[in-house]
């Protein structure tokens, strides 16, 4: 009888132990369980750690003046090639970058600080490149296209020249110019992207298939420039002007390209002039077609009515 009671004990005990071990095994973590929610914690730190860094960083270009007026000097200056256009800034003295004044905990310690003449210089830069590939001052019949040399007095013209001349001056939206060949709406988009251009703005005109030629040459490796810059260029100027639109070879690549380039643009709702015609207005893609329609941003110019200059008597 003692026997059968120490048995029992002992299986009580064996059950005890099993139930314990299994118990914890229902509790324990995956090795690496704890390290990985760490980890991410961590990365979440170093993730806000920067955007502080960053607003940090973005407070202090912007009231630089204000902060530190006197931590540019020229003994604190990096030692980047001087500028003679930019030499007489008073915060980098030429050399488009300098150095701040900050104690060493500072996240801009020791950097060099872009200064505002060099966001300038490269504006600058950019109009005169897309200035360049516009070739309005080298190819002959659009160096003499402006808003003076335009005869507003040809019948049906009336309307669309004083439409083109209030967007010269104010360009607001998009205007559309609709008409057969040899009507001017080419003439009128070069004076106005003419006009933008003496103003000091960042202006592209362009053939639409020239575009897109030139931004297929952008995918060659001997290309001198890279896609996506100058895709963003044209997607972000200040002016853009498409002449004959819809006389591509429609392709989906073509279309597709097309269709980013004006999309962003009437999503920022950016100034962008078109040229096209009737024949051509069909074969553009329906959602671009679309946008063009949206009278809350776009203007149609009809110029049906106007005759082909190219084959009147010349004078």
């Amino acid at each position: 009888m003692e026997n059968n009671k120490d048995l029992i004990s002992n299986k009580s005990q064996e059950i005890q132990i099993c139930s314990s071990v299994w118990s914890s095994r229902e509790i324990v973590v995956p090795a690496g369980a704890a390290e990985l929610e760490l980890d991410e914690e961590e990365d979440i730190d170093h993730e806000q750690a920067a955007a502080r860094a960053a607003e940090v960083e973005y407070n202090l270009r912007a009231h630089l003046s204000i902060i530190h007026p006197g931590s540019v000097a020229p003994k604190g200056l990096v030692n980047y090639p001087v500028d003679e256009q930019s030499e007489g800034c008073p915060q980098c003295h030429g050399r488009r970058y300098f150095r701040l004044d900050v104690p060493f905990e500072h996240p801009l310690f020791g950097k060099a600080v872009p200064c505002n003449c060099l966001r300038e210089h490269q504006q600058k830069l950019q109009r005169q490149y897309l200035r360049q590939i516009s070739n309005l001052d080298t190819l002959e019949e659009f160096r003499t296209k402006s808003l003076h040399t335009f005869d507003g007095f040809i019948p049906g013209s009336r309307i669309a020249f004083q439409q083109a001349t209030d967007y010269a001056n104010q360009p607001e939206g998009w205007l559309i110019f609709i008409g057969r060949n040899g009507c001017g709406k080419t003439h009128l988009a070069v004076s106005i992207a003419r006009y933008r251009l003496e103003a000091g703005d960042s202006v592209l005109f362009m053939v639409v298939p020239d575009l897109l030629d030139y931004l297929r040459a952008t995918y060659a490796p001997t290309a001198k420039v890279r896609y996506d810059k100058v895709f963003q260029q044209m997607r972000e100027t200040r002016l853009l002007v498409l002449d004959d639109l819809g006389t591509e070879q429609n392709s989906p690549w073509a279309s597709e390209k097309l269709f980013q380039l004006l999309n962003y643009r009437y999503n920022a709702h950016l100034p962008t002039v078109i040229t096209t015609n009737l024949i051509g207005l069909e074969g553009i893609e329906p959602r671009i077609r679309s946008r063009m329609s949206d009278k809350r941003l776009v203007r149609i110019i009809s110029m049906d009515n106007v005759p082909d200059y190219r084959q009147q008597p010349t004078k």
